[in-house]
């Protein structure tokens, strides 16, 4: 009985070409700050945020004015974007599931200012912010939300 012949491999296909384009997402592993400023012993693996979290994080930031104008929220932002970017680096593992954005709600401010800072870095959002903020800073929205990351 003759062996059978190899098959070729298949040609890449368009989406695999696609994700070549590109180099792997961005990350950092981040020695999380204790209280006094000093490294706490604890490491987070902050990742680049891959097209659909970004979108997810988008939509969960944005919020309606008072004017009645749809805008990027920085209160909400930190936090969705700290639980879409927090990984744990043993594991691989996300933090915190969406689901669970009271818990990362519930971070010292300054855990989620260290990892927000990171966080919109890592994804090339932080001039954006910056200038977000800056426009934001003077408006008086009436509906009792800070642009404050700590929120």
């Amino acid at each position: 009985m003759p062996a059978a012949t190899p098959k070729a491999p298949a040609p890449p296909s368009l989406l695999d070409k696609l994700g070549t384009l590109y180099p792997p997402l961005r990350h950092e592993i981040v020695a999380v700050l204790g209280p006094d400023g000093t490294p706490s012993g604890l490491e987070v693996e902050v990742r680049e945020l891959t097209a659909g979290a970004r979108l997810a994080v988008t939509e969960a930031a944005t919020a309606l004015g008072a004017d009645g104008e749809t805008r990027l929220r920085v209160s909400l932002l930190y936090p969705h974007l700290v639980q879409r970017c927090c990984y744990d680096p043993a594991t691989g593992n996300l933090l915190w599931k969406p689901s669970q954005i009271e818990a990362v709600n519930a971070l010292p401010h300054q855990i989620m200012t260290q990892l927000g800072n990171i966080a919109l870095r890592v994804n090339g959002l932080a001039k954006a912010d910056e200038e977000e903020t800056a426009g934001n800073a003077g408006e008086a929205s009436g509906d009792g939300s800070s642009n404050s990351p700590s929120a």
